[in-house]
């Protein structure tokens, strides 16, 4: 101690308590600050990825809505959004009736199904189908029933697709058939048809349930 004097020991007892208290410092407050610091930039950083996701996510949707959205006006104009009321079908299949020229036709439409569709769950939405099926046409030529299918397609005003159809001769081309034709001023029908369309319409869960579940049929 008298080596290396009081005056010094006094000087190396504080720089310790110095270095002891900068040491504390360091560990107790520092330290955790700049590990808090460190996360906090980690997770800003992930958070800057997930935006710069989000935004590319954003871009592609944005292109995906304009390249679906015509598709999207089309189905709308359609009636792919209406609900399938068997009310108004009578109406509806008259207007096709006139519209094609065909005299008569007779009508049925099976109850209403649902169509499996996970992009329809998830816009909490259901996919609803019926058949619709005309007989009984009375129609003088196969033209006849191929403009009447023709319109039925552009004119039902909701969405539908022609499923199948089944068409044959009525009578021979004979001349007692020619006769029968001349006698009636051609109010004969030369064939015998049937055409079967699929009605699919998607719809809120809870707009479905009024008259779905009744098979309709009738004559035109």
């Amino acid at each position: 101690m008298k080596r290396i004097g009081l005056k010094r020991l006094i000087i190396l007892a504080v720089l310790l308590g110095l270095n002891a208290g900068i040491a504390a410092a360091f560990f107790l407050w520092i330290e955790p600050m700049r590990t808090e610091a460190a996360a906090t930039v980690t997770r800003m950083e992930g958070e800057i990825k997930d935006l710069q996701t989000k935004i590319t996510n954003i871009k592609f949707e944005i292109k995906e809505f304009e390249r679906l959205k015509p598709k999207y006006e089309e189905l709308h104009q359609q009636g792919f959004f209406l609900n399938q009321d068997r009310f108004g079908i009578n109406r509806d299949l008259e207007g096709v009736r006139v519209k094609s020229g065909v005299r008569k036709f007779a009508f049925s439409v099976e109850n209403v199904r649902e169509i499996e569709s996970k992009e329809a769950e998830l816009a909490k939405m259901r996919l609803i189908g019926s058949r619709i099926e005309l007989s009984k046409i009375d129609a003088l030529l196969d033209t006849d029933f191929f403009h009447l299918i023709e319109t039925m397609m552009q004119e039902f005003p909701s969405h539908i697709r022609l499923d199948s159809f089944q068409l044959s001769r009525a009578a021979p081309l004979n001349e007692k058939t020619m006769e029968r034709l001349a006698e009636t001023g051609g109010n004969m029908s030369l064939i015998e048809a049937r055409a079967y369309f699929d009605w699919v319409t998607i719809v809120p869960r809870e707009e479905d349930k009024p008259a779905a579940s009744n098979k309709k049929g009738g004559r035109r």
